[in-house]
């Protein structure tokens, strides 16, 4: 297949449903980078108030993990993150009324 291992090939498979969301949804391939950033930090929420509420992703946490990824953050993938970002924010707020 395409001059890969069957391991490579497997590998592939397993990250493209990794990458595909519960209902089918498939991530664009100029996507993959933002979105597999994103998925990394997803855990990386800074919080406020007296309940804890999301207020927006730790860049510094971000910037370590795309150095391990070795992922340069350009102007263009902040701005996707930052997109991600605020759609989290949103459903959130949105959920919490």
């Amino acid at each position: 297949m395409l001059g890969i291992t069957g391991e490579q090939a497997a590998a592939l498979k397993t990250r493209r449903r990794l990458l595909a969301g519960p209902d089918g949804i498939e991530i664009w391939p100029q996507n993959l980078k933002p979105w597999s950033l994103f998925r990394r930090v997803a855990t990386q929420w800074r919080t406020a108030g007296p309940a804890g509420q999301p207020i927006g992703l730790d860049y510094t946490a971000l910037a370590f993990v795309a150095r391990v990824e070795r992922c340069r953050v350009t102007p263009d993938l902040l701005d996707d993150i930052q997109a991600m970002e605020a759609a989290a924010l949103d459903v959130w707020r949105a959920r919490r009324r």
